[in-house]
């Protein structure tokens, strides 16, 4: 244990292989995505390798605010609600903004699936498990 604990895990501000194993590339996403976090965790050796055309495939959506940037951030002003055995918030206007966001890339999953094999794939950055659960409730119900 003593041993361990005298190595220099900061290594000079490198990237020290006895304490991690550092994980480069990434096959789900764009390389846009990837900058900042590349320049800020990785000493800018991250890089995109997934399959090219999914990663591209909504490059040119037409709900992009920029195209080519496949970045979506939506700042919603709702109320934060909370159910009394979960210490974690969720906003109901959040949600609804969210649903129509998978609304409209379902849709165009569809014009693209008519117009090739290609599937589209998307992410979304949900923090507390219970805006999860109330998402998806959204997308099976009329919430």
């Amino acid at each position: 244990m003593k041993a361990l604990f005298s190595i220099d895990v900061n290594n000079g501000n490198r990237y020290n292989d006895h304490c991690i194993t550092k994980l480069l590339a990434n096959f789900r996403s764009h390389e846009k995505l990837l900058e900042l976090p590349s320049k800020l965790f990785y000493n800018s050796e991250l890089y995109a390798k997934g399959d090219i055309s999914m990663i591209n495939s909504l490059l040119n959506w037409e709900h992009l605010p920029k195209k080519g940037f496949p970045i979506i951030f939506h700042g919603v002003n709702g109320t934060d609600k909370r159910e009394e055995r979960s210490p974690s918030y969720f906003n109901p206007e959040e949600a609804v903004i969210v649903v129509d966001y998978v609304d409209k890339l379902l849709a165009n999953k569809q014009k693209v699936k008519q117009k090739s094999s290609s599937n589209i794939h998307c992410s979304f950055c949900i923090h507390f498990r219970i805006k999860i659960t109330f998402y998806y409730t959204c997308m099976n119900t009329d919430c």
